[in-house]
């Protein structure tokens, strides 16, 4: 059977983030590339407001971790768009979505976060090879546990970053290393 949509896409968060940069391009980029995507977006998130014009969208409380009744409009949605993929993004939109038998729930996870929250998802995505490394040594089996690091776009070939090491004041001859990311526990 043929779904007009390809997976609904879920997060809870109000504000916007690192993972939601992230959902932002994933979406964007499955429905630009012939993969119809719904947005299943937390109501009056700044998602919401910025992708209100790129997809279509499903807006659910989702307030909390002992929300029932955004965890019944999750999967009464699951069944009305007959979704075969449900992806969640961190904690609080994993532990809402419970799939129904016949589709498959994945989770991305972008920090160390308490664990309860995802075991119940089929597969696991995750940003950074420790943290695979931490959910398989915890039990997660490793053949359903990805490392898929995220990603930022392209820049034309022949143009110019808006940061360069020259408008930084950094010598050509100097090591640079960056990192991106909150200094926070669990982001380990």
């Amino acid at each position: 059977m043929n779904h007009p949509i390809s997976s609904l896409q879920v997060i809870a968060s109000p504000r916007m983030g690192g993972a939601e940069t992230s959902f932002t391009r994933v979406a964007l980029a499955l429905d630009r590339a012939g993969h119809p995507v719904v947005a299943g977006l937390r109501r009056g998130s700044d998602l919401a407001r910025l992708l209100e014009d790129e997809l279509p969208m499903v807006r659910l409380p989702m307030r909390n971790f002992v929300d029932l009744g955004s965890m019944h409009e999750i999967r009464k949605t699951i069944l009305r768009l007959q979704v075969q993929v449900v992806q969640t993004w961190a904690s609080r939109a994993t532990w809402l979505t419970r799939a129904p038998p016949g589709v498959v729930h994945v989770a991305r996870l972008g920090g160390y976060y308490k664990l309860r929250y995802f075991r119940h998802a089929h597969g696991w995505i995750v940003n950074s090879r420790g943290l695979r490394d931490w959910m398989v040594g915890r039990g997660f089996p490793p053949d359903r546990v990805e490392w898929i690091h995220n990603f930022v776009p392209e820049q034309a070939p022949g143009t110019l970053p808006a940061v360069t090491r020259n408008t930084l004041g950094i010598p050509p001859q100097a090591l640079l290393c960056a990192a991106m990311g909150r200094f926070i526990d669990k982001k380990g």
